[in-house]
C-alpha cells in the first residue's frame, strides 16, 4: 500500500528523516545523515498554505517560479522547453496548469499530451509539464537541501530531477535525477560539463512511496543522500562549490530508443511526480 501523508506527519518525516534508515530493496550502504552538522532552517514547504508561484520571475515575495527566467549557458538562455519535448507551463503562457494541490496538501505535477492550441504558443513541444524553481527565493551555495517527494512509476522517457542551479551554465549539481527508473546524482563544472557521478540502481525507481532525497554541500565534500542514508559521495571539482545555487524540481517527457532517458512512447505521458515537502538548512558552522 502506498504511504499517505497528512499535514502532520509530513513535517513529522522532515523531522526524522535524520534518523530513518531506508529498508527493504531501498536500502543504501553508507552512513545517516548527522543533523548536528546542520543549522537554522532556511526554507520549508509543505504546501499547506497553497502554492505561492510567480509566472513572470519578477516577485522576490513569491516562493516559486516556474521558468527558467533568462539563465542559461553562455550561447543562450534556456527556453521553456530547454530542448526537451514538453513545456514548462503555466496559465499566464500557454493555458495549461500543470500543477495541482491535493487535499493533504501535497503538490502533484503532471505531464500530458499538449493541446494543438497552446503549441504555437510553446515552440511546438508535444507535451505539458511543470517545474518550480526557487530562484527568487532561496540561494545557498552551502547547506543541506531536502525534498520529499514520490516518483513517476516506469521509464518510457519521464524524467523528473531535482537540482541545483547558479546564474549561468555550469556549475550545477543534480541531487536525483531519475532516468530509465534508476536514480542518478552528479555535478557539471567546467571541467567536466557533461557531469561526473553515480547512478543507483540497486534502489528501484523510487515510485513505490514517497521518499527523501537529500544533498549536503559543506564545502569540501558533496553527499547524496536517500531516506537520510547516504549513497554517494565526491570531491567538488573545480568552482562546484563557490556557487549559490537555486533549487529546480521538474518533470521532463523526452527520449530515444538506446538513449539515457528511455525511448519516448505514447505511454509516457499522463505522469505525475508528487512533492510532499521542500526544505533547505544552513551549516551549523555558519
Amino acid at each position: 500500500m502506498r504511504a499517505q501523508f497528512t499535514g502532520h506527519s509530513r513535517l513529522l518525516l522532515g523531522l526524522i528523516t535524520g534518523v530513518m534508515l531506508a529498508t527493504g530493496a531501498h536500502a543504501a550502504p553508507g552512513d545517516r545523515l548527522d543533523r548536528r552538522q546542520l543549522g537554522a532552517q532556511v526554507f520549508q514547504d509543505a504546501f499547506q498554505q497553497g502554492l505561492s508561484l510567480d509566472h513572470g520571475c519578477n516577485d522576490p515575495n513569491a516562493k516559486y517560479v516556474d521558468q527558467y527566467c533568462g539563465e542559461g549557458p553562455a550561447d543562450g538562455a534556456y527556453p521553456r522547453t530547454h530542448g526537451e519535448h514538453q513545456c514548462y507551463s503555466d496559465p499566464d503562457f500557454d493555458g495549461v496548469n500543470p500543477f495541482m494541490l491535493e487535499a493533504a496538501g501535497d503538490l502533484r505535477i503532471t505531464a500530458q499530451l499538449m493541446a494543438p492550441a497552446a503549441e504555437a504558443k510553446c515552440f511546438g513541444a508535444k507535451y505539458t509539464s511543470g517545474m518550480l524553481s526557487t530562484r527568487n527565493s532561496l540561494r545557498m551555495k552551502h547547506g543541506y537541501w531536502e525534498v520529499v517527494a514520490q516518483m513517476p512509476r516506469g521509464g518510457e522517457g519521464r524524467w523528473p530531477a531535482i537540482w541545483l542551479k547558479a546564474g549561468g551554465w555550469p556549475p550545477e549539481i543534480d541531487i536525483a535525477e531519475v532516468a530509465n527508473g534508476v536514480l542518478n546524482g552528479s555535478q557539471h563544472s567546467k571541467l567536466h560539463p557533461n557531469g561526473v557521478g553515480s547512478t543507483a540502481p540497486h534502489l528501484g525507481c523510487l515510485c513505490d512511496r514517497p521518499h527523501a532525497f537529500g544533498f549536503l554541500n559543506t564545502g569540501a565534500e558533496l553527499i547524496w543522500y536517500v531516506d537520510g542514508v547516504e549513497w554517494y559521495r565526491a570531491t567538488p571539482e573545480p568552482g562546484v562549490t563557490d556557487a549559490a545555487y537555486y533549487l529546480i524540481v521538474n518533470l521532463a517527457i523526452t527520449g530515444r530508443p538506446g538513449g539515457w532517458t528511455g525511448g519516448e512512447t505514447p505511454t509516457s505521458v499522463p505522469a505525475s511526480l508528487k512533492i510532499y515537502s521542500i526544505s533547505a538548512y544552513a551549516l551549523a558552522s555558519q
